[in-house]
């Protein structure tokens, strides 16, 4: 049988230039290893990335002993397979040169038998990597076309380092308005040996077709899908007349047919469908393909599939032209966000296991889909692993992002290869939603006047991102859509920006200094990227910053935002809604609830607004963050939730109302974005600062499935109704399912009461249960504690004499105690000054 196995030890990585020299595992990175070796200081610490760029401007060598084997020496194909080497690298082996590479995102061949048989030894042989700096080159390549591609207009401060769009290299590693320049080099993927012996499978690939059922015609049954084809096809070198069987397996399903003509076909009558977790149960097959030499089986490709029928619906309306995803005939409001690289040095974000925690996070969050943005990688294939057994869609981009990309032919060659071996190991995802050309760089045209400053990219624009890619999509994953950038009303830069058809970014909110009612003025089709910035908390600014360094301008504070007057822009933005603390702490709370209402108020309103498909989508910019800083992200580096993270939690959840307020009125909207109807009751009550209830009301509401719909209008009739704090809640067979609550006005407006906040708890299966009491009305509830814990819940509100209890999930177990005994719960009130009105 075909043999691999997998080269992780005994490797050595050198510097001559520094006289450095260190033992290592691979994959691993220059960054990461040197961090390990306590060679250099913490580069996410203070302003120690600023002192770093040797590292990057140096040459670096990957060292190890290949010890190959008599059958190696005797196999029909011997293959050394690197799945990611960044950046810029010679390969030798015995001192002979097997290529050089010159693309991160790709997967590397060398066939050791065919290009340098006449140096193998049995035993011992020499391997080595010579890596030169991405930097330098991207320099050069800049001195050698004479443009440098990330260049920002005269009125903006590029953060990211010259010659980035030259590389084919992680562009967020250079530097972003998020991110570091910290560009890493490395084996940063596996490597592996394989010895071939006769036959070889190359690739696998299955397209699906699906026959409904005549009840799904008006409504959305259980079983909506009758029968699926599924037809295979299988790839192989060499097969010698060898028999291949391919075999399904799921279930109430278990057939095996002989491949004939490379291809076999399945018919699986009422099959078992793949759905996002909000809408079913994300089933998966195993589809395997083996060679069998006698009863031996020679090699083989085992793959996790799901049976589902996912379309991009572009149909013309009164608006334009609708943008949405139906998944098995539902229409699919997607509810999530934008995703980066879990780390500035990416295997060492995998070791720590941040691709099953923030997936986790993005699932606690009701998201349904994630958007892997055009500035990062390819992600892991744990990671699509995930998203498939978990029930949650992925927009992928392809890794162009913010800038137009080179135009010489071997920029394209590079491109071609980086693209088919990522379409070709990615085609079998169940989550895989959607291939995206690019980030911003068709809308950048325009915004960011690329028409004026770069005029002679155009065309080789167009030939990239609406020809050669649109056609390797086509030729490689034809059951897959391809869309040419985001945002985009469908190429050709045909108004991209626009709000009637294709997809949206909207930034004018935040970039554009807009207040938060500009959403409302904005009714995107999908909108695929918005955002708006906050701290991490303390614990995490603690990790990189003094006390004496804690302040919004501080020299190392604005060393980590990355945003262009970014902490600048975070106060202005607090101070239209509050009353600025005195105390720090408080303050970087502050960001943060800012930040929420912000996220909710954009997504509130789209999502109210999904009746007749008009909006479908809300991915906000971003979930993650891949260091400690001030950035849009929900959740930070070190996994610690923000306040949006609870707040999307709440608008993302799947059934859900929300309240609209305006001078005159406020009206309740319900939303429902499962298959099934609902009986639902809705309870208000419109309450001043001291409690006193104004008004109130219950109601008895359906949710139609998959739709939206207004269940409530309020009219304010006087200067405290106007004023009011709104709470609302939906019951189901008299329990509790949401609640929320609505200012209808600016907080700053409001002098609230002291609440009065008392609580009890009691520990649970694992997990704590707290109780908290108000005595008056509590706006933005939060609980913090010096250890480290997930809540049910967090900033929440209270009505006056309401008991809540959350639920706290600890990292750590063993300091439940300590957790305890530094538990708080304050409200707005509490940290607003308390003369604000």
């Amino acid at each position: 049988m075909n043999h691999k196995r997998a080269l992780k030890q005994n490797w050595i990585l050198s510097c001559p230039e520094h006289n450095i020299s260190l033992p290592v595992e691979i994959p691993s990175t220059v960054f990461e290893s040197l961090l390990d070796a306590s060679i250099i200081e913490d580069p996410f610490y203070g302003d120690n990335e600023k002192s770093l760029s040797w590292v990057y401007e140096s040459q670096w060598n990957y060292s190890s002993e290949l010890v190959l084997e008599k059958e190696d020496l005797d196999a029909d194909e011997l293959i050394l397979r690197f799945h990611g080497l960044d950046t810029l690298a010679a390969v030798n082996l015995n001192g002979k040169i097997l290529g050089q590479v010159d693309n991160m995102h790709r997967c590397w061949e060398f066939n050791l038998l065919k290009e340098t048989k006449d140096t193998l030894v049995p035993g011992t042989n020499t391997l080595e990597i010579e890596f030169r700096s991405s930097t330098a080159a991207g320099r050069a390549e800049t001195r050698r076309y004479g443009r440098n591609l990330r260049e920002f207009p005269f009125f903006m401060k590029s953060p990211t380092l010259r010659g980035a769009s030259y590389i084919r290299k992680a562009l967020y590693s250079f530097g972003w308005d998020w991110g570091p320049q910290l560009p890493d080099t490395g084996i940063w993927r596996e490597v592996e040996i394989e010895r071939i012996q006769g036959v070889k499978l190359i690739n696998l690939q299955s397209c699906q077709t699906h026959s409904y059922t005549d009840a799904h015609k008006g409504h959305y049954p259980d079983h909506p899908i009758e029968k699926t084809e599924l037809r295979v096809r299988c790839e192989s070198e060499n097969p010698s007349g060898l028999e291949c069987h391919i075999s399904l397996d799921g279930p109430g399903f278990n057939e095996k047919k002989i491949l004939k003509d490379n291809e076999v076909l399945f018919e699986i009558n009422n099959p078992s469908l793949w759905w996002t977790w909000d809408l079913g149960e994300a089933v998966l097959y195993e589809l395997k393909a083996e060679y069998y030499k006698g009863e031996q089986v020679v090699d083989q490709i085992v793959q996790k599939i799901g049976l589902r029928d996912l379309k991009l619906i572009r149909d013309k309306d009164r608006w334009g032209e609708t943008f949405y995803f139906s998944l098995n005939g539902v229409p699919l409001f997607a509810r999530g966000s934008n995703w980066i690289p879990v780390d500035s040095f990416i295997p060492r974000g995998k070791k720590a296991g941040l691709y099953e925690k923030r997936i986790q996070d993005a699932l606690d969050a009701n998201m349904n889909m994630l958007r892997v943005w055009g500035g990062g990688i390819y992600e892991e294939n744990l990671f699509y692993d995930l998203c498939d057994e978990k029930g949650l869609l992925v927009w992928q981009d392809f890794m162009f992002a913010c800038m137009p990309t080179p135009k010489h032919p071997a920029f394209y060659d590079s491109v071609i290869g980086e693209a088919s071996d990522n379409i070709r190991r990615l085609r079998h995802h169940s989550c895989l939603a959607l291939w995206v050309g690019n980030n911003e760089i068709e809308g950048g045209w325009k915004s960011l006047f690329y028409w004026l400053r770069f005029p002679r990219y155009k065309k080789s624009y167009l030939y990239l991102f609406e020809d050669l890619l649109s056609s390797l999509v086509q030729e490689l994953d034809s059951g897959r859509e391809y869309w040419p950038s985001s945002p985009s009303s469908g190429g050709s830069f045909k108004n991209p920006e626009s709000e009637n058809s294709g997809d949206s970014h909207f930034w004018s909110v935040w970039h554009g200094g807009k207040p938060f009612s500009a959403y409302r003025e904005h009714y995107s089709r999908f909108m695929s990227e918005f955002g708006f910035e906050s701290f991490p908390g303390m614990k995490t600014i603690s990790s990189f910053a003094k006390e004496s360094d804690w302040s919004f301008h501080s020299n190392i504070m604005e060393n980590h935002q990355k945003n262009v007057a970014g902490n600048k822009k975070i106060l202005k933005y607090m101070k239209k809604r509050f009353s600025i603390p005195a105390s720090f702490e408080d303050q970087v709370t502050l960001s943060q609830i800012t930040q929420a209402e912000a996220m909710e108020y954009g997504v509130d309103h789209w999502r109210r607004n999904r009746q007749d498909y008009r909006c479908m989508g809300a991915l906000y910019w971003q979930i993650n963050d891949c260091w400690p800083v001030a950035s849009w992200s929900s959740v930070d580096y070190y996994g610690r939730w923000k306040a949006l993270h609870y707040f999307a939690k709440r608008f993302n959840s799947p059934i859900y109302c929300n309240a609209s307020e305006s001078d005159s009125s406020v009206e309740i909207w319900g939303v429902n974005d499962r298959r099934q109807s609902e009986e639902l009751t809705l309870e208000w009550s419109l309450c001043d600062v001291s409690g006193k209830v104004l008004r109130q009301g219950k109601k008895d509401c359906i949710f139609h499935p998959a739709d939206s719909a207004l269940l409530e209008q309020i009219d304010l009739e006087n200067g405290d109704e106007r004023q009011g704090i709104l709470f609302y809640s939906l019951w189901r067979e008299d329990k509790p399912f949401y609640r929320g609550m609505k200012l209808l006005k600016a907080p700053v407006k409001y002098h609230f009461n002291d609440p009065g906040l008392s609580w009890k708890s009691e520990e649970k299966g694992g997990s704590i249960t707290v109780t908290v009491k108000a005595e008056a009305p509590a706006v933005y509830v939060h609980w913090r504690s010096d250890i480290d814990g997930n809540g049910s819940d967090n900033y929440f509100s209270l009505m006056k004499d309401e008991e809540y209890s959350v639920e706290i999930k600890l990292w750590n177990k063993a300091e439940k105690e300590l957790f305890l005994k530094t538990l708080i719960f304050n409200s707005l009130y509490d940290i607003q000054p308390r003369d604000s009105v």
